[in-house]
């Protein structure tokens, strides 16, 4: 007996030496991967402010972000700006102070990054096998955190980075145990972090009935019923129709046109198109040429109709989806 007991002593000192050096090892290659991404970032920042105007004269889609808070600050939520662009990031913008102070936006943008890669890193360590992926994190982090196409973004007056680091935080909800077990207040929280990734990023929109479907198939190592597939499913859904019913109801009282995210512009009328020449000039419906501004003199027109004539529904029609579906073989290359 003495002896068996001393085995079994022995073999649990050896397991918890084994688990602390597995931690250690996570936290290691943790420490390194966003020691790395965070390196990065202030080294391309510190060149980027220096060699390069775009901090200091933001152009493009820049200026209807800064507009959109100009409006946000002087307390005029009804503008064209927010109806035809994302409009979260227009509030966030505000909130940082911009304009006239992007320097900050633009320093926050970029640590954002780095909490995107340590979103990832647990997402990837996640995922792994029972214990834990540290290699895959690792991997994963580094591959984010060295990409040209984050780093550039992140250091722009533009909406993508806000999009990128909410739409994370999704994904990593969806793997906590209490969602999985369909906890309400987690399922519907979920819901509308989505929701705010949205309105922070309007192209997400098309992610929504996919994150609803996931919710409903089993993933993870323990087994969960059908019933309760279907309660986080709701209340995933739950959760981003409150946001985005209530963000309608919000432009409902300063436009006076109910947005549950942007009105539908004619560029993305024209996208419809079952033929594709390759001529962005195209989108802009032959009126003009295209511009950051197409879309917010789109909605500002529509505007003006909709106060001369209350039942003029012109900015409301939904996106043909057939008829994109039909026109996407020619886009594609």
């Amino acid at each position: 007996m003495q002896d068996t007991g001393n085995r079994s002593t022995a073999e649990i000192d050896a397991a918890a030496s084994k688990g602390a050096g597995a931690g250690r090892e996570v936290w290691l290659f943790a420490a390194i991967a966003l020691g790395v991404c965070l390196g990065a970032r202030l080294i391309y920042f510190t060149q980027y402010a220096r060699a390069l105007p775009f901090l200091w004269g933001p152009v493009g889609d820049s200026w209807v972000y800064l507009e959109q808070a100009a409006h946000v600050a002087k307390g005029e939520h009804g503008d064209a700006t927010l109806l035809a662009f994302s409009p979260l990031y227009g509030y966030a913008l505000a909130l940082l102070g911009a304009p006239p102070d992007l320097v900050v936006a633009a320093v926050l943008q970029l640590l954002s990054g780095v909490i995107v890669a340590a979103i990832l890193f647990v997402i990837a360590y996640r995922v792994g096998d029972r214990n834990g992926d540290a290699l895959g994190g690792l991997i994963t982090t580094l591959l984010f955190g060295l990409y040209g196409g984050a780093l550039f973004l992140e250091s722009k007056i533009l909406s993508d980075s806000l999009g990128l680091l909410l739409i994370a935080g999704v994904q990593a909800v969806v793997l906590l145990p209490q969602f999985r077990a369909g906890n309400g207040l987690i399922c519907a929280l979920c819901g509308a972090l989505l929701a705010f990734a949205v309105l922070a990023r309007a192209s997400l929109v098309f992610c929504l009935p996919l994150f609803v479907l996931a919710a409903l198939f089993p993933f993870g190592s323990c087994a969960v019923a059908f019933r309760v597939r279907v309660k986080r499913s709701a209340l995933l859904a739950l959760g981003v129709a409150l946001i985005l019913v209530g963000h309608g109801v919000w432009t409902q009282k300063h436009a006076g046109v109910f947005v549950p995210v942007i009105l539908q512009s004619k560029t993305l009328r024209a996208s419809e198109a079952t033929t594709w020449t390759g001529d962005i000039h195209a989108l802009s419906g032959g009126e003009h040429l295209a511009h950051p501004y197409a879309a917010v003199l789109s909605a500002r027109e529509y505007l003006v109709r909709r106060a001369a004539d209350p039942q003029d529904a012109g900015g409301g029609e939904g996106v043909d989806l057939v008829a994109w579906w039909r026109g996407l073989p020619d886009k594609l290359p």
